[in-house]
């Protein structure tokens, strides 16, 4: 889960492994959130980004692998959402080692 479009495919190229792996939802043109650019929109368009980031999360709840950065606030939401015994979370800030070994 990232806000840099260019971060996928950074990762995949950095894995050596194909874009069919990656569970995503299709909204690719967010990045960062601005509460105040949201509050101006339109509530379909309101209505619209909050299912897409609840599909995100649930994306990452059950994803085998989860790269996050560890100091937002979704990041911990979704160790939270988590079952107990999956795969490890690895933060982008302290990346566990041999996850993707």
């Amino acid at each position: 889960m990232s806000d840099s479009l260019t971060a996928r495919k950074e990762l995949l190229d950095a894995l050596g492994i194909g874009e069919q792996n990656i569970m995503k939802t299709p909204v690719t043109n967010i990045r960062g959130y601005d509460q105040k650019k949201f509050n101006n929109k339109k509530p379909a368009e309101r209505q619209l980004e909050t299912l897409n980031l609840i599909a995100e999360i649930e994306i990452a709840r059950v994803a085998k692998h989860f790269i996050g950065t560890s100091t937002s606030n979704l990041y911990y939401l979704i160790s939270l959402l988590r079952e107990e015994g999956m795969p490890d979370m690895v933060s982008v800030e302290a990346p566990s080692e041999g996850l993707l070994d």
